[in-house]
């Protein structure tokens, strides 16, 4: 198996310069390939990994989930804890607040199967700053406010 891994390399390897030349030459092709890649499941997965694992290797978490694992939880459609549908479209620089994120349950633990979920943005982002407890005081203050205070003109 190894001369199939050296195969590969050596082709590959040798492609790089006509692969680079032909995004010189067609850039707004290759840009809708990447954004259709970014967008699918298992690019997506890919992306989340690599930011877990930059994330996790400059904090120095342990880090063992698998592309895999995140793949599975993005097919399910929704965050793992809310039920809220992901949302997974180009939006031109920041991210949408209900776009898939890694979440450590408990941080210190790292990395680990069972120490994440795939969230919103939003729900990772408000969990980091302020953890469960403020989150659910605020849910639960505006299920019961039941759209009494609209904001803005009619």
């Amino acid at each position: 198996m190894g001369n199939k891994s050296n195969n590969w390399t050596e082709m590959t390897a040798a492609r790089t310069p006509q692969i680079l030349e032909w995004r010189r030459n067609n850039p707004q092709r290759h840009r809708a390939t990447m954004v259709k890649y970014r967008l699918s499941v298992k690019g997506t997965a890919a992306h989340l990994w690599k930011q877990a694992k930059r994330r996790a290797e400059q904090k120095g978490y342990i880090f063992t989930i698998t592309k895999e694992r995140l793949a599975t939880a993005l097919l399910k459609g929704g965050c793992e804890r809310t039920g809220i549908p992901f949302v997974r479209e180009e939006t031109g620089g920041g991210q949408h607040p209900f776009s898939p994120s890694v979440d450590r349950i408990r941080p210190e633990l790292g990395y680990i199967d069972s120490n994440i979920q795939v969230v919103c943005v939003i729900l990772n982002v408000a969990r980091g700053a302020w953890g469960d407890e403020p989150l659910m005081q605020l849910a639960k203050a505006l299920v019961g406010q039941d759209n009494k205070h609209v904001t803005g003109p009619k």
